[in-house]
């Protein structure tokens, strides 16, 4: 009985002196481990490269601590663009039980960088992303496959062409579990992810759902959204190259996102956009430009118009407190038209048929004075666009739309009241309708507005106030033209949006503009 006794107490210190020499030994390892781990990933990356401060494998449990890891591009060295505090990798003893060795990785304060610079480096990269070597190099780190991810502390950010606009994502944290689909291998999304991360300091952004992270040709992945008080200021530098001028804006709303092979989908449940500003700018240099981005944008439309595994839906989109703008830099003297104070709601916007209507409605003030609504209704295109619009811009003060009449009329006003009443719908290529101006109380002509302008033009404003006189309804005092609007899309392959907004274009430019022309055809011509 002693013996046994002391053969445990043997047997004991054996280990312990085993294990204690392992400890010990394994600190020995660390500038070996560290120069081949470092190694062994620059051979495999290409356009990039890796520096690795210190490395340390315990070999009791078989524990691998990356110490700075810093993720370099070769084009662009200055900033890394990965810098990872802590990379600690070990097997996952849980699943060992059930007899699979995996790894479970825990990644500490990583962050990630990425500005112009290099993301149009990556673009130029002949060599496709999936042949950078990635895969094997985070591979070759561990012997084990990995099938536990968490992320701590994480951030990211990327820098557009205005380096005051960044997108950034702090406090990033995700927990990818059973990448291998080692449990529930026959679930089309066997492996449970979460993630969670604040934007912009303010905002925060949530998702929870299911991946695959094994399914071919590329992992497939099924999740729902959650997005708070979202700043849009990160995107201005990206709507600037599209000729929108973006301002403010905070988003919050939740959704739902699957893509994996042969299905995508990307549906907006509930959202809103609040206290934003957006102009489109049409400028004379941009005018070609503008051009083929329409045409892209219509072949884009038109590529996922009713696609097979493809479906992109809004349920409702509400924006408030916001202001929307036109801007014609191309004219001159160039003029602007907006809608302050906009308040609208958009729903079921889908690009399938069998979603059914889509409607849109909104209010606000016209050039921050008149009551300004507009209804549309979208329906399933059979046959091109089809929809129905009813416009109505109230009592406006005209003098605001100087600017405009000038660029096209060649005169302004010193009063007046503008109205415009419109209802228009397309089906089947055919546009049917009517645009209704109304004037009020318009004075052209005033000593002390136009006192600093040319006679001949001071004459011509007064013949005009004159043929407005003689046109009013004077049970109303008002100028009215209604003109009817019949006929076909100028262009067979038009999309719907393209048609609405030259629809509310002509309204203005074809509709109010010519009818002041009318009034001045009747009038003495200046000189004359």
């Amino acid at each position: 009985m002693r013996s046994k006794s002391s053969f445990l107490r043997w047997l004991a210190g054996v280990v312990l002196a085993i294990a204690a020499s392992l400890f010990i030994l394994s600190f020995f390892l660390d500038s070996i481990i560290r120069a081949r781990i470092e190694h062994s990933m620059n051979a495999k990356l290409r356009g990039y490269h890796t520096a690795l401060a210190g490395a340390h494998l315990q070999l009791l449990d078989g524990v691998l601590t990356l110490n700075e890891l810093i993720v370099i591009q070769n084009a662009h060295p200055a900033p890394p663009v990965a810098d990872i505090h802590s990379l600690r990798v070990g097997i996952e003893w849980h699943e060992l039980l059930f007899g699979s060795v995996v790894a479970d990785a825990l990644v500490t304060r990583p962050r990630l960088h990425i500005d112009l610079a290099q993301l149009r480096a990556e673009r130029g990269n002949k060599v496709p992303l999936r042949e950078e070597g990635w895969q094997q190099a985070v591979e070759g780190i561990y012997p084990f496959r990995l099938n536990r991810l968490r992320i701590i502390d994480g951030s990211a950010i990327y820098v557009d062409a205005d380096p005051k606009c960044p997108l950034e994502l702090t406090h990033l944290n995700l927990t990818a579990l059973n990448i291998r689909n080692i449990q529930a291998p026959k679930d089309p999304y066997p492996s449970p992810i979460q993630a969670n991360a604040a934007v912009n300091g303010t905002g925060r952004l949530t998702i929870d759902g299911n991946a695959n992270f094994l399914s071919q040709p590329t992992p497939g992945l099924r999740v729902r959204y959650w997005a708070e008080r979202l700043p849009l200021a990160p995107f201005e530098p990206e709507a600037g190259k599209a000729n929108v001028n973006l301002k403010g804006g905070v988003m919050q709303g939740d959704g739902a996102l699957e893509y994996a092979p042969g299905t995508a989908r990307l549906e907006l449940y509930d959202a809103s956009i609040d206290s934003l500003k957006l102009e489109y700018v049409h400028t004379a240099a941009t005018a070609e430009a503008e051009k083929r981005r329409v045409q892209e944008v219509k072949a884009g439309v038109h590529k996922v118009n009713n696609r097979r595994g493809l479906l992109l839906k809004i349920d409702d989109l509400r924006l408030t407190n916001s202001d929307l703008g036109f801007n014609n830099t191309a004219r001159s003297p160039s003029y602007a038209l907006y809608v302050s104070a906009v308040s609208a709601s958009l729903r079921n916007l889908s690009n399938h048929f069998s979603e059914g209507n889509a409607t849109l409605a909104a209010h606000g003030l016209f050039m921050a004075d008149g009551p300004a609504s507009i209804d549309a209704t979208f329906r399933p295109e059979i046959n091109g666009p089809d929809f129905t619009l009813y416009l109505a811009i109230q009592k406006t003060d005209l003098t605001r739309l100087n600017p405009l009449l000038t660029a096209y009329g060649r005169f302004d006003v010193a009063a007046g009241t503008f109205m415009l009443f419109t209802q228009m719908s397309v089906k089947d290529r055919a546009i049917k309708g009517y645009v209704k101006p109304m004037f009020g109380n318009m004075e052209v002509y005033s000593l002390k507005k136009d006192s600093g302008k040319p006679l001949l033009h001071q004459a011509y404003e007064v013949a005009i106030g004159t043929a407005s006189k003689l046109l009013t309804n004077h049970s109303t005092e008002k100028v009215a033209t209604e003109v009817n609007i019949s006929g076909n899309l100028q262009r067979p392959n038009m999309s719907t949006w393209q048609a609405l907004g030259e629809l509310i274009h002509n309204a203005f430019v074809s509709a109010i503009l010519p009818g002041f022309d009318r009034e001045a055809a009747r009038a003495p011509q200046p000189g004359g």
